[in-house]
């Protein structure tokens, strides 16, 4: 997995399974190299379970939230979901674990920013960084 990139993103598609996106979307990477592995960890059965998780690996600290509901749908009406993980230095520990929480208490209003951050029919986020 990429440690250099912080902030990564995935959604399901119809046709690949799930596409993992970094630098507002533009760019693309391995579901299985670069967001399976936290999922693992994380233990999170798929993006349908709601969840968030945070934990240190490799001198690094990982932020993960899972099952993050959009107000859209897919083609086939399915609701999409938007799971993320964003790296911290360690010497970010304190600034992780603020997200964490806020993530944790805010759950709802966080699914309402995501969802105001991704353009619509597009993949592209502005730059939603949890804080």
């Amino acid at each position: 997995m990429n440690d250099k990139i912080e902030f990564r993103f995935c959604t399901r598609t119809l046709s690949e399974g799930h596409r993992v996106f970094y630098d507002d979307g533009n760019e693309t990477l391995s579901y299985t190299e670069d967001f399976e592995p936290v999922e693992k960890i994380a233990q999170t059965a798929d993006d349908a379970e709601r969840s968030a998780v945070i934990f240190e690996k490799g001198g690094e600290i990982y932020l993960a939230a899972f099952g993050l509901r959009r107000n859209a749908l897919d083609r086939i009406g399915r609701q999409i979901r938007f799971s993320f993980c964003r790296i911290f230095r360690k010497s970010e520990a304190g600034k992780a674990m603020n997200a964490f929480t806020r993530l944790s208490e805010e759950w709802t209003e966080t699914e309402k920013k995501v969802d105001s951050l991704v353009k619509p029919h597009s993949t592209e986020v502005e730059c939603f960084q949890p804080s």
